[in-house]
């Protein structure tokens, strides 16, 4: 927004609609605009049509890439793009955003604060618990209903399986630190927190194979 102003331009998020009917369109725009892409919400096939767009943009148009892990991206996409690095926030900066400290102790960015303030930090940190008390037990189909919960690209209304992932790794170390044999568990989830990472990857299926995986641990 802070761009928009600057240079008196519109913006517009179009992470939801990376598609070549909806690009195409932009084509036909004569204004000048700038437009948001938030890169950890894409599938394979959103970056393959990412890319095509940045090979041929729209004229009058700038995109930006927001992006907490530039791995996640097709090297042919990085390759286009002008990258900006930030320093990392303090507590002392998000402090601005929640005065929560169990936020506080797992966020790394606003938004994370702002998606921690709408789920629920209390009900992510239940969930890791009861997935680390419980998933030995627990029969395979049930296991495999635990992705329901979560937003793997396109169900922002859910949890996201990236942050997820995150305080789950953060969950289990802490019980390593007291109780070895959740070492195994800790690999395993560390295991889903990086691949997530991996551009085009199925998330979905990554979590499902994993959470089978932490079974057996």
């Amino acid at each position: 927004s802070m761009l928009a102003d600057r240079y008196s331009v519109e913006t517009e998020n179009i992470t939801e609609n990376l598609n070549y009917e909806y690009l195409s369109s932009l084509f036909l725009r004569v204004m000048p605009m700038i437009y948001v892409v938030d890169s950890t919400l894409l599938s394979q096939k959103d970056q393959n049509a990412l890319l095509k767009f940045l090979v041929e943009p729209a004229s009058n148009s700038k995109v930006i890439i927001l992006c907490e892990n530039k791995s996640s991206l097709l090297e042919t996409i990085q390759s286009r793009c002008f990258q900006v690095k930030f320093k990392p926030y303090t507590s002392e900066d998000l402090s601005h955003f929640t005065d929560d400290s169990t936020i506080l102790a797992y966020a790394s960015t606003p938004g994370q604060v702002i998606e921690l303030q709408r789920v629920g930090i209390d009900q992510i940190v239940q969930l890791c618990n009861t997935i680390l008390d419980n998933i030995d037990s627990a029969s395979i189909p049930n296991i495999l209903t635990l992705s329901n919960k979560f937003n793997f690209g396109k169900n922002p209304e859910k949890i996201d399986i990236g942050l997820f992932s995150r305080i789950l790794v953060r969950k289990t170390l802490d019980r390593v630190v007291s109780d070895s044999r959740f070492y195994s568990a800790y690999n395993v989830v560390n295991s889903l927190y990086n691949k997530l990472g991996i551009p085009g990857i199925d998330k979905k299926k990554l979590f499902e194979s994993k959470l089978l995986d932490l079974k057996f641990a």
